[in-house]
């Protein structure tokens, strides 16, 4: 089957700026550019058929199921095999959209704060593995993101009940520490891309003004 006309726009944009185009200046987009880049490596390193997306958004599917059962089963595989049948069940709305890809940062997040509570509760790390570790988790937050900043949420709320669980304020500062550089450094990074794409001056144009009219249209409705 043929790609949404979401998938088709993203495209677009991708070959926009493969082709030596300024996104949000010769594209309209009101979202941050994550999803592009993605589209991006994928159509340069594949080409541009639809297969090649489907078959790309079809992987991504299956790492996030088998990341997701390892939460709940010690049967992942099993359980995995099933779940990612439900991909052909769902509508095709659903499919190559960055809101299930958004799931791949989420959950590898999670997986990361969890590991970090487990090292503290039980070997007492040092505070600058502490803080390493949390470097490594706020660089995979901070990268979801860029694909979509609501993402920030569940980041918050993830971190915020791990506090419960740190046993002192120093570890805890480190913790947050390195969270915060971990999403500063990606964030650094995707604001570096913007300027030297000249995306710059249009990215912000978008998100402080035209985003407004944007939200109050999804508002009206």
């Amino acid at each position: 089957m043929p790609v949404t006309n979401d998938v088709s726009y993203y495209d677009i944009q991708a070959r926009t700026v493969l082709k030596g185009g300024v996104l949000y200046r010769d594209m309209v987009e009101p979202n941050f550019p994550g999803v592009v880049w993605i589209h991006m490596c994928v159509r340069s390193l594949f080409g541009w058929s639809t297969e090649a997306l489907r078959s790309f958004d079809l992987l991504l599917f299956s790492f996030i199921v088998i990341l997701l059962t390892r939460f709940i089963s010690a049967k992942y595989f099993q359980l995995s095999f099933v779940l990612v049948l439900t991909y052909y069940s769902v509508s095709e709305w659903c499919h190559v959209q960055r809101d299930v890809w958004l799931l791949i940062p989420a959950v590898a997040g999670m997986f990361m704060r969890y590991y970090q509570i487990q090292r503290i509760t039980n070997s007492n790390p040092s505070t600058k593995s502490i803080f390493f570790h949390a470097l490594l988790e706020g660089l995979i937050w901070g990268a979801g993101i860029w694909i979509k900043p609501h993402l920030v949420i569940p980041a918050l709320a993830v971190w915020i009940c791990s506090l419960f669980l740190l046993s002192t304020r120093r570890q805890s500062l480190k913790d947050m520490t390195g969270l915060l550089a971990g999403g500063l450094i990606v964030g650094a990074m995707g604001i570096g891309w913007l300027i030297s794409s000249k995306s710059w001056p249009w990215f912000l144009e978008m998100q402080l003004e035209w985003n407004r009219e944007y939200l109050a249209a999804g508002n009206s409705l």
